[in-house]
């Protein structure tokens, strides 16, 4: 006699729902090509376009806590820092937002080689002052692709300004001067590739 077949577990379908929640006060523009991150209960919008104006400015909005009401920080040099901005790479670590990189228009005339520090304690902006191993420190980027995980920042791809790019670069955040490296990696390697 064959074994007794257990039954199923019954599946209960997820659904993701969007909703449009209401918020009071003024809003940020909309943009696209912008970066957004949620850190410590609060999401965090920088830079990004609108139409055709390369916006320079970053708006914090509580998602713990009701009413939701976006608020403008008002940070200090965030003009000359930010630039006109997009296709900038973004991860969040602890309590700050890093940005990498980017470009000053659809074009891509400029291409941007700096890390910028958006620290959501103090709501300043600041440069990260790194070093790299034989190579610009940090590399001259946009269109990449940027992660935060154990105490380091990991960028793949991108548009060097010449060509489409297939690299992957380290910088470990915890070094008394953080330092870029390039990594060298075995077995298969992705193609060149952009966002």
């Amino acid at each position: 006699r064959p074994p007794r077949r257990q039954k199923r577990a019954e599946r209960v379908p997820m659904a993701w729902r969007f909703t449009q929640v209401d918020v009071v006060g003024k809003q940020p523009p909309p943009r696209h090509m912008h970066a957004s991150a949620v850190i410590d209960g609060a999401l965090y919008v920088v830079g990004g376009q609108h139409r055709l104006d390369v916006l320079q400015d970053a708006w914090t909005l509580r998602i713990d806590d009701r009413p939701y009401e976006w608020r403008k920080l008002k940070l200090q040099k965030a003009g000359r820092l930010l630039k006109h901005r997009i296709f900038f790479a973004h991860a969040a670590y602890g309590n700050k937002l890093y940005l990498s990189g980017g470009a000053n228009n659809q074009n891509m005339s400029e291409v941007f080689d700096d890390i910028l520090v958006l620290d959501t304690e103090t709501e300043s902006l600041s440069t990260l002052e790194t070093e790299a191993e034989g190579m610009p420190s940090p590399p001259r980027l946009s269109r990449h692709s940027m992660a935060a995980m154990g105490g380091s920042l990991w960028m793949v791809g991108g548009w060097d300004g010449v060509e489409w790019l297939d690299t992957t670069y380290r910088l470990d955040l915890y070094a008394p001067t953080p330092r870029w490296t390039q990594l060298d990696a075995d077995g298969f390697v992705p193609w060149r590739r952009s966002h």
